[in-house]
């Protein structure tokens, strides 16, 4: 068994087992201190956690794949004209939606903080917060999250997680499952409005976000 055919399987045992009303998707973007970009924007932080109802799970997913096909990065679709306005076809998709969507921001990032990752466990956990509190969405007691690359960031996270149960920031009843967003294609959601956000926050002069930008609870981290 693959990795892929693993993490199908985990993720399937979590939606059978689950008994939210809801289920979160949760992608980021940011602008590290460390990064080589020239930007009028200071450094930031951003995590966004897209909520769809479990009811709706199974229709999203069609309307994705029909509309964008098997794959999306925002970032990748980014470097040409046709993927620019794939994107803005994307960005139409969420201001029709009527799901709830919560942004953790952090603004500036610390120059200490150099790869941004302190600013990331508390984005992190401040939108676990938010999403168990039930005080934005519907009940959630599972957050689907992009599995980072490396594996001492996947350990960062699984930390974060941890720290957040032990100091009662979350309950141990929300379950934070990280899968790649070829294994679950409604991860593409969260991906599309972090990108949309850090265009803004960037100002980069690209304005993807107007059309849904009302849409969102916006967390102001500290």
């Amino acid at each position: 068994m693959n990795i892929r055919q693993t993490q199908q399987g985990i993720l399937a045992t979590a939606y059978k087992n689950d008994g939210g009303d809801a289920v979160a998707y949760i992608d980021e973007s940011y602008l590290a201190p460390s990064f080589d970009i020239k930007s009028k924007s200071q450094p930031f932080y951003l995590m966004t956690a897209y909520v769809v109802p479990k009811s709706d799970l199974d229709t999203m997913r069609d309307d994705l794949s029909n509309e964008f096909g098997s794959f999306w990065h925002s970032t990748q679709e980014h470097q040409s004209e046709e993927g620019r306005a794939r994107i803005g076809a994307f960005a139409s998709y969420v201001a029709e939606g009527r799901e709830a969507i919560i942004v953790s921001l952090l603004c500036p990032v610390d120059e200490s903080d150099g790869d941004a990752e302190k600013a990331r466990a508390e984005c992190f956990s401040a939108l676990l917060n938010a999403l168990a509190s039930g005080e934005h969405c519907g009940r959630v007691t599972l957050a689907v999250f992009e599995e980072r690359k490396y594996q001492n960031q996947r350990s960062a996270d699984l930390a974060t997680v941890k720290a957040a149960i032990r100091d009662k920031v979350i309950p141990r009843g929300l379950r934070v499952l990280p899968t790649s967003p070829s294994v679950e294609c409604l991860l593409w959601l969260p991906d599309l409005v972090s990108f949309a956000l850090y265009q803004r926050q960037a100002q980069t002069g690209f304005d993807y976000a107007s059309g849904f930008s009302e849409r969102i609870v916006e967390l102001s981290v500290k």
